[in-house]
């Protein structure tokens, strides 16, 4: 370990404010890397001078827990609450239609150690669901769970918290409209939004947070592998939890074992509680971080099962779940060589014709800041070995730049294919809540009779021959691959790359074109009756599809 000491300010060194910040930072950048060891009062010295220059985030929560477990705040669309709770219960109304709704946000915040800024916020979330479900015991919730990434936090003023609330308005608008076409709009789910808060931003000067790339990152691989890692089993294990008790209740006692067979990880269907987690840019890996290791124990799992008729117990591949109903990682800033390990483990096995989408890597092929700047945040590795081929630009680039990974081209296919400026997210209507999934509502039972990802006819480009799907104004196109490195029949590991008229950028994300796909394509593929679960229903798979080599044995 080699100590450095701080820029001079002598006549012969540059003395200007910023040359010294710069300086000062990169000091500080360096140590948190563990490049470097500084001494204590220089370290002290640097961070004050920075801090006096250009002002610091400072490492708090910004939405403390309140004193009475299991209560929320009663919230209104424009305001975020007299005072910045923990838990919300948040009142919208179209501006269309005027038709009323109400969801519940909640926030968790962790420190720069990956702590929980205050374990209440956690505690109190989970009690104040508890004493909802105690009043409407007929609803299910819809959870989704969303990380923010650099240079966002959890203050009131984040336009990230402005643009998830938004959605989470007009998923509510889309449930309330399926339940009353069920003719139970009481029984309408409720949804459930969880922002995921850390110090993204640690820095308010401009120039000075884009100097914050490395402790910022460290940062997000803390809190992943920490308590957002807790947090989030738990709110898995709650669903299933929620959606277990529910079957254990309408069925008989000797069914009781078949139902508890099924956790965790069993498919929920489009009244049942299902939960979606998305991340963005250093909350994307975040995210990754905290579910990789369920993620890959889902995709690998192996099963035995008895078949009756031949005396005879077969071994098979379970049917790959997501750690809760689906991940979106939306322009994630983490290595390639991070998501080797999956990749690698979702081409080692095959998958039945109704297998659902797992989990979607969604990067604009325009993100500068993940295709540009985070490989020169990484030059630091060249020193690292990599000897395999591939290996140094997976180390260097991130997953979504990677041909070794991309799997799908998303491309923007509407009626008006020149590049508009994009229209940020807008407040709420009934017109465009619904605009997405334009017959969801008036052909509710026959969208949600359409079959599984791999069952649905996929049309064929008679130009490039390649396979795509359409939603609404979006295609979704399967990349060719290379000999050698083709992709199991049905893959539900999606990385694709977005054509910059749906993304536009590293933060054009919460634009209407997007957030349209992304409620399409979570509404055909996740929101939907479950069919049967049982992977050796497929004949194919039963026959072909045999883990290492193994088929069966004597009973």
């Amino acid at each position: 370990m080699t100590y450095r000491s701080l820029p001079r300010r002598g006549a012969d060194a540059r003395t200007t404010p910023a040359a010294v910040l710069q300086a000062d930072l990169r000091l500080v950048e360096e140590q948190s890397m563990g490049k470097i060891s500084v001494p204590g009062p220089a370290v002290a010295v640097a961070v004050a001078a920075a801090m006096a220059l250009s002002g610091c985030a400072s490492d708090q929560a910004y939405r403390p827990a309140p004193e009475a477990s299991g209560s929320w705040s009663e919230c209104s669309r424009n305001t975020d609450c007299t005072q910045p709770a923990s838990v919300q219960m948040m009142e919208f109304e179209t501006q269309d239609t005027k038709e009323r709704g109400k969801y519940i946000l909640g926030f968790v915040e962790f420190d720069d150690q990956g702590w929980f800024h205050q374990p209440a916020q956690a505690t109190n979330f989970f009690k104040a669901l508890q004493a909802y479900r105690a009043e409407h015991s007929s609803r299910s919730f819809l959870f989704v769970a969303f990380a923010h990434g650099w240079k966002h936090n959890a203050h009131p003023g984040d336009s990230n918290v402005r643009d998830f609330r938004r959605l989470l308005e007009r998923l509510t608008v889309l449930e309330q409209g399926k339940a009353k076409l069920r003719g139970r709009p009481e029984e309408a789910r409720k949804v459930v939004g969880v922002y995921l808060g850390w110090r993204g931003a640690s820095w308010t000067a401009p120039f000075v947070e884009n100097l914050t790339f490395w402790t910022r990152k460290n940062t997000g691989e803390r809190v992943g592998g920490r308590s957002a890692k807790q947090f989030l089993m738990q709110l898995a294990e709650y669903r299933n939890f929620l959606n277990d008790r529910s079957k254990i209740e309408g069925s008989n006692p000797q069914d009781y074992r078949l139902v508890l067979d099924e956790s965790p990880g069993r498919l929920a269907g489009p009244t049942e509680n299902q939960l979606i987690l998305i991340g963005h840019s250093f909350g994307g890996m975040l995210m990754y971080h905290a579910l990789h290791t369920g993620l890959m124990e889902r995709a690998l799992r192996i099963e035995p099962e008895l078949v009756k008729e031949e005396r005879r117990i077969r071994f098979r591949y379970d049917m790959a779940k997501s750690f809760g109903d689906f991940v979106l990682l939306v322009n994630p800033a983490f290595e390639g060589s991070t998501y080797e390990p999956l990749a690698v483990a979702a081409r080692s096995r095959c998958y039945s014709a109704s297998q659902r989408p797992v989990m979607a890597i969604v990067t604009s092929k325009t993100d500068l800041a993940t295709k540009m700047a985070f490989p020169a945040g990484r030059l630091y590795t060249v020193a690292q070995s990599a000897k395999q081929p591939g290996e140094r630009e997976a180390v260097m680039h991130t997953v979504g730049h990677l041909d070794r990974y991309i799997t799908h081209d998303l491309l923007y296919n509407g009626s008006n294919p020149a590049l508009a400026v994009h229209q940020e997210l807008q407040p709420t209507t009934t017109q465009n809540a619904v605009k997405a999934v334009p017959q969801a509502l008036a052909q509710s039972s026959e969208r949600n009779a359409m079959p599984a990802f791999g069952l649905r006819h996929p049309n064929v480009d008679p130009k490039s021959q390649r396979v795509y799907y359409n939603y609404k104004d979006v295609r979704l196109e399967q990349r060719a691959r290379p000999e050698g490195q083709e992709l199991p029949y049905n893959n539900p590991y999606l990385v694709m790359s977005a054509d910059k008229r749906l993304i536009d950028g590293h933060n054009d994300i919460w634009n209407e074109r997007f957030v349209d796909f992304m409620i399409s394509f979570v509404h055909e593929e996740l929101m939907k009756p479950v069919g049967d679960q049982d992977m050796d229903k497929d004949e194919f798979h039963a026959r072909h599809c045999v883990p290492y080599g193994q088929d069966s044995m004597s009973k």
